[in-house]
């Protein structure tokens, strides 16, 4: 099942919500305003928010081509650039599964730069850079400098945030003090992460549009039943009254 489900069956609900407002809310208006029945708050709510619906309603299109836009972007994940779509990380899963793909990124990245040479300050820093993961840049480096300072990695990391690094990778980093076994260790690593934010993307598609279409579907339903019920029992208390 695909996202696309999810987005229709929200992009149904939003329609009907406008009817509802634009159609609907005004005969409940007028009914009563004939009936001579005071207008309950609700009612007057909604018909403020119908007055106001030329000026809202592209919102939610707006927002649901940019969700789609975003779920579309993600299908790259390796070379996801958070940053830019960080709102697509409010949905179940789709932060573990980016950070292990950055994870991925940099160990792969790092181990071909020291392999080449490259000086583990300066490695470090363009692996992370690399990723787009903005703590994973600060934590690159915060090592990076005390590195160059001539502390060893393992004393360096006790001071870089522990969200920069995921576990492995910051035990790799600590203890591949030689470059050698440092690359023998990321290149092990690397595949494994990938792995892991394989698995978290075939989860996300699988279990993501069933939980969506669950809350979309709930939450319409309980709007649309108190949107009409409650100016029903309002209009028939009105006219219970003497």
């Amino acid at each position: 099942m695909a996202l696309w489900y999810p987005i229709l069956v929200l992009s149904l609900a939003y329609a009907l919500f406008l009817g509802l407002v634009f159609e609907v809310i005004p005969r409940f208006i007028g009914a009563f305003e004939s009936l001579g029945i005071e207008i309950i708050g609700p009612l007057r709510w909604l018909e403020r928010v119908g007055e106001l619906a030329p000026y809202w309603w592209p919102a939610c299109p707006i927002l649901l081509s940019l969700l789609a836009i975003a779920w579309w972007r993600s299908g790259t994940a390796a070379s996801f650039q958070t940053s830019s779509w960080s709102l697509i990380k409010v949905f179940p899963w789709m932060r573990s599964m980016l950070s292990d793909y950055e994870s991925a990124g940099f160990a792969e990245l790092l181990s071909l730069l020291l392999e080449h040479h490259v000086a583990l300050p300066q490695a470090v820093v363009l692996s992370a850079e690399a990723t787009g993961n903005a703590a994973m840049i600060d934590g690159a480096r915060r090592l990076a400098r005390a590195v160059e300072r001539g502390e060893a990695p393992g004393d360096a990391l006790q001071e870089v945030p522990g969200g920069s690094f995921r576990p492995l990778l910051r035990l790799a980093l600590a203890a591949g003090q030689e470059q050698g076994s440092l690359v023998e260790s990321l290149r092990n690593l690397a595949p494994m992460y990938r792995k892991r934010g394989a698995f978290q993307s075939d989860k996300l598609q699988l279990f993501l549009p069933t939980v969506l279409m669950i809350v979309i579907g709930a939450s319409a339903t309980l709007l649309y039943a108190l949107t009409l019920f409650l100016p029903l029992a309002g209009m028939l208390r009105g006219l219970a009254k003497p």
